[in-house]
């Protein structure tokens, strides 16, 4: 039966959450490098203690080779090994479709397991039919049910292997063997399912012993796939031999002959799956193609699902000539009166399938209203196209056709929410195809089209399926500008950071977000990708710490300033990159102290705000930021310099009050003042000269303006309100947490009690130390505290008598 999609809209399996949030932190489950030394027969790297049954085992592996393998390093190789202890980690299931070399000992180890399912890409093993590879897979003849080898057409390690050099290759390993023992199958006796696709090699289509050693043999498989293969009759007979064959696709299928073919095919009368299908872009027309299908359909007379698509073997559907002349009662018989009436022509009449594949069948069969089906592939609507994807998701070259198909529809216009039910076939085309450029781009571009302006519709799990898939695409996919750009617009799409956290996938996203703006350039990663870094770095703490700690986010923010500044250009890019580094040291000392140990960090920082004065857009963010520095301790000793205390001095008299330049710079005079005395080492300016202006630039700010600025603790004004040493920045913080508690009561009242600042209100107010104006200030504060929380009573009241009536 053609692929049906599961279900992927339910919610998280425990299993699932504990998957994903183990792989995403391997030292719950592997020892550090240092610890576990390199990799051999006898030593593993899992954790001690740890025993996991082969349900976990298979999903802890797969989830590592489909996400988290990148084909630019090697840390999925270095994994691997993990899974060699067959007591410890008993895998049954193997899907390897990224770029591993399987020479490796550890990776061989795989093979060590009692395997009963094995998918290898021929990354793999890219010395086609190699002797070693199916030595092996031999080891596996006990336990091995289902195999799958895919070759990808468009590999470039296996490209650069000329047919010569593969067929020269193979055959001296053959002769180096006794009696050409057959490759694969002769102690596999038990295999159920063989698909070996795409190899388009002289050894299949050339040697005529070679077909018939692969599969002689495996008298128990039910289950055969040879698409692309270039399968002709003359390779049937050892096919159609197969005592317990049910399910044949031999997709791509070259039919010099096609009634001898049909005869040799009609021979496998188990069959209730057939896949003749031609997927090229022109449908193969064949000769007496209704006369041979009819015949052949006969022979097989337990088949319930064909697929003839790209072929004429449907037939076509033909109009009668039409007569408008009277006839009398006794007409011949069959002569045709006054109606039109059609006549189908076609094979398919008599019988009914659970499947037909129609795709580009001339005639358009999908499009009857009689197509002999409960299920047909064609693109006569949504609905169908997408069912169409679905039962070609394995098959690389009809996929594609599928997906352009389904392309051209959706960039015409919106389609109703329906169209979501389609995300998680293009997600498995995605993954299925991480080789295959045509499919990423296709997917991804269909992908961002079915969400967008409808993300609020997807559930989370799918959500986690999209994060997981486009993350591990940026990583596989290079230099694909036009795959890039999709899952940039994608992930806009989606609930981001927020979807990334949830799948403990943050730190990879980042890093992802981070290669798309290092390997991608021009306007739109600029504008986008950074925004999608901006509104990472605006997370929450621990997400931030993962940010400043374990990616080189400060780094290339630095570095993109560094460039902008270059070339005199300020621009939004470059105040989003400085408002990134605003966000990232907000409330977090140790990302602040990473910023001042970037080589060079200081250096930027004052030649951009001494080149760019007179932007206050980018002063706002760039004043801000240092805000955030002078409130670590250990850092002041290194901003305590000359030349940048006498800039934020003259700052302090800026007139862009309303963009809080102003306000920032005196913040950073602020912090800069608690300090002892003798920690001022600098001439210029004086210390006194910095707190009488302070006093002057408090009291001439409007109380009632509204700043631009949103803190997520008050905490650091809250240590200034109690440096009675310092009674002018206590002048700032108190002017601060009025205006404050003022312009936004219900956020900041509520804050301001929770973080304990009214009782410091409360005993500064008492305080002689003070200055006059600051407790003016924190009375003011106290009361509109007061009232804040008295109207909050009111409106409670009034809600629970509205209630009750």
């Amino acid at each position: 039966m053609p692929y049906q999609l599961g279900k992927e809209n339910g919610p998280d399996t425990l299993l699932d959450m504990c998957v994903s949030y183990c792989m995403n932190n391997m030292s719950i489950l592997v020892k550090a490098a240092e610890e576990s030394g390199p990799w051999d027969s006898s030593f593993q790297r899992l954790q001690p203690g740890l025993n996991f049954p082969t349900t976990i085992s298979d999903n802890l592996f797969n989830y590592l080779t489909r996400n988290v393998s990148e084909s630019w390093n090697a840390q999925c190789q270095d994994l691997i090994p993990v899974f060699s202890d067959i007591e410890k980690t008993p895998l049954s299931k193997v899907v390897i479709r990224q770029q591993i070399d399987l020479s490796e000992p550890g990776s061989q180890s795989l093979f060590n397991h009692p395997l009963n399912h094995l998918e290898l890409t021929c990354c793999s093993f890219c010395d086609v039919f190699s002797y070693e590879i199916f030595q092996l897979i031999k080891k596996l003849r006990n336990s091995m049910r289902a195999l799958k080898l895919w070759a990808k057409p468009n590999c470039l390690r296996c490209g650069n292997m000329s047919t010569t050099e593969s067929v020269n290759k193979l055959t001296k390993m053959q002769e180096s063997r006794d009696n050409m023992a057959p490759l694969i199958s002769s102690n596999i006796v038990d295999l159920r399912l063989l698909s070996v696709q795409n190899f388009k090699h002289r050894e299949f289509t050339e040697s005529p012993t070679m077909l018939k050693c692969l599969v002689e043999p495996l008298q128990n498989l039910c289950h055969l796939n040879l698409t692309g293969c270039g399968i002709t009759e003359n390779d049937l007979d050892s096919i159609v031999a197969l005592p317990k064959i049910t399910f044949l696709v031999l997709s791509g299928i070259q039919f010099d002959d096609i009634h001898e073919g049909f005869v040799k095919l009609g021979k496998a009368s188990k069959l209730k799956h057939l896949d003749i299908s031609c997927s090229s872009q022109d449908p193969k027309i064949y000769p007496n193609a209704v006369v041979n299908m009819s015949a052949l359909l006969e022979l097989l007379s337990n088949l319930t699902s064909l697929d003839i698509s790209g072929t004429n073997l449907a037939g076509d559907r033909l109009k009668e000539s039409v007569s408008h002349k009277l006839e009398t009662s006794g007409q011949q018989e069959g002569s045709i009166g006054m109606c039109t009436s059609e006549k189908s022509c076609n094979s398919l009449s008599g019988r009914h399938f659970a499947f037909l594949g129609l795709w580009n069948c001339p005639d358009l069969p999908f499009s009857w209203n009689d197509t002999p089906a409960d299920q047909f592939s064609g693109w006569e609507n949504d609905d169908q196209i997408l069912f169409s994807a679905s039962v070609y998701l394995e098959n690389e070259k009809m996929l594609t056709h599928v997906l352009n198909k389904l392309f051209a529809g959706l960039r015409v216009g919106p389609r109703p929410n329906k169209i979501l039910d389609g995300v998680p076939t293009m997600l498995k085309a995605i993954q299925l195809h991480p080789l295959c450029r045509e499919i990423q781009r296709s997917a991804n571009a269909c992908l961002f089209l079915m969400m967008n302006g409808k993300s609020q519709a997807i559930p989370q799990r799918t959500r986690t399926f999209i994060v997981e898939t486009l993350v591990s695409c940026v990583n596989q996919v290079k230099n694909d500008t036009y795959t890039a750009k999709c899952c940039v617009c994608s992930f806009l799409c989606l609930n981001m950071p927020h979807d990334a956290v949830y799948c403990h996938l943050f730190k990879r996203y980042v890093n992802c977000l981070l290669r798309i703006l290092n390997s991608y350039h021009g306007d739109f990663f600029e504008m986008y990708a950074l925004k999608l870094l901006h509104e990472t770095c605006r997370t929450e703490r621990p997400e931030k710490s993962i940010i400043g700690r374990e990616t080189d986010t400060l780094t290339y923010l630095l570095s993109l300033i560094r460039h902008k500044l270059a070339n005199s250009c300020c621009d939004d890019t470059m105040e989003r990159a400085w408002s990134c580094l605003w966000s990232l040291t907000d409330d977090m000392p140790e990302n602040a102290k990473r910023f001042m140990e970037e080589p060079s960090a200081m250096d930027i920082y004052m030649s951009c705000i001494q080149t760019f004065a007179k932007q206050d857009g980018l002063l706002k963010k760039m004043t801000g930021l240092m805000a955030n520095l002078s409130e670590v301790p250990e850092l002041r000793k290194q901003l305590m310099n000359e030349e940048l205390m006498m800039l934020y001095c003259n700052l302090m008299d800026s007139e862009l009050d309303k963009n809080g330049v102003s306000y920032h710079a005196t913040s950073v005079m602020s912090t800069m003042v608690i300090d002892p005395l003798s920690t001022w080492i600098i001439s210029q300016p004086e210390r006194s000269v910095v707190l009488n202006k302070m006093v002057e630039t408090v009291d001439r700010w409007d109380l009632d303006s509204k700043m631009k600025i949103k803190y997520r603790s008050l905490r650091p004004i809250l240590e200034l309100v109690v440096e009675y040493d310092t009674p002018e920045a206590q002048l700032w913080a108190t002017w601060a947490l009025c205006n404050l508690t003022r312009s936004k009561a219900d956020r900041y009242c509520p804050m301001l009690e929770l973080e304990g600042g009214l009782p410091l209100l409360e005993q500064l107010v008492e305080d002689s130390r003070v200055l006059p104006r600051a407790v003016e200030l924190g009375v003011m504060t106290l009361q509109q505290c007061s009232t804040y929380k008295a109207l909050l009573t009111d409106s409670n009241v009034k809600e629970e008598l509205n209630s009750g009536e």
